[in-house]
């Protein structure tokens, strides 16, 4: 064995999988090549742009009523390791569409099918938790639709991407884009100012795992650690109106 790591006389070998790289293995018998492969070990990196929270006083929240609205987030990068698997003569072919649904069944807050969540055999994917506090129990109707609710836990599936209900936000071509992937979420809450009594307040904690995921075969891969982050949207009614009571995002998921 050359380039690949077997005990003497075995038949089999094994390559490290410790960092991202390009494995040319070739089976040798006497000095003479009988057979060459390479061995791709995968990853991506993700990393973050801002998206600054906002504030927005008067919109229409539904049904005509005025209201209050908050959101904010961040925008992803997820850049592939090594880069020669998107460039090289002699790679794999993961172009194209995806052959294979991703697992999940419905997203746990707008009810669409997960299996919309990709477009491409590469995909940058999220996947969500979320609790709610409404001391004032104000009515689902006077929430921006779908209203907020809880998503007590991620999946137990580390590929399933249940906040991943569409693609119009990711760019998952990279050999178009350089060796990367995009991904956009800016997620928010509206309230209507009819809703409750100065002084009540409203939160709705976000949390979030940014990954990567790949195609290969009939099965779906998770190719990145998890991106932490989140989004905790606060309101207090001062004034006949909803305001900004603290809202705070950061990348981790600390505070749920």
């Amino acid at each position: 064995w050359e380039g690949a790591t077997a005990a003497p006389g075995s038949l089999t070998a094994t390559v490290s999988a410790l960092a991202p790289a390009k494995h040319v293995v070739r089976v040798k018998f006497s000095g003479r090549t009988d057979q060459e492969l390479r061995v791709w070990v995968v990853w991506t990196n993700i990393t973050v742009t801002d998206v600054p929270i906002a504030y927005s006083e008067p919109v229409n929240v539904g049904g005509g009523k005025l209201g209050a609205h908050i959101t904010g987030g961040y925008r992803f990068i997820h850049r592939i390791a090594p880069a020669t698997i998107i460039t090289d003569a002699d790679r794999p072919n993961l172009s194209g569409n995806n052959t294979v649904d991703p697992p999940g069944g419905n997203h746990p807050l707008f009810g669409a099918p997960l299996a919309n969540g990709a477009n491409r055999k590469w995909d940058s994917s999220r996947q969500i938790r979320a609790k709610k506090f409404n001391p004032a129990n104000i009515a689902d109707a006077d929430f921006t639709q779908p209203p907020p609710n809880q998503v007590n836990a991620y999946p137990g599936n580390d590929v399933e991407g249940n906040d991943d209900r569409a693609t119009g936000d990711e760019n998952n071509d990279p050999y178009t884009n350089g060796g990367i992937l995009r991904g956009f979420d800016s997620p928010g809450v509206g309230i209507a100012h009819s809703a409750a009594a100065n002084g009540n307040t409203f939160e709705w904690r976000l949390h979030f795992r940014e990954f990567t995921r790949v195609q290969l075969g009939t099965q779906w891969h998770r190719i990145s650690d998890f991106f932490l982050w989140r989004i905790h949207l606060k309101f207090r009614k001062t004034g006949g109106k909803w305001v900004n009571d603290g809202t705070n995002k950061a990348t981790d998921n600390s505070g749920f």
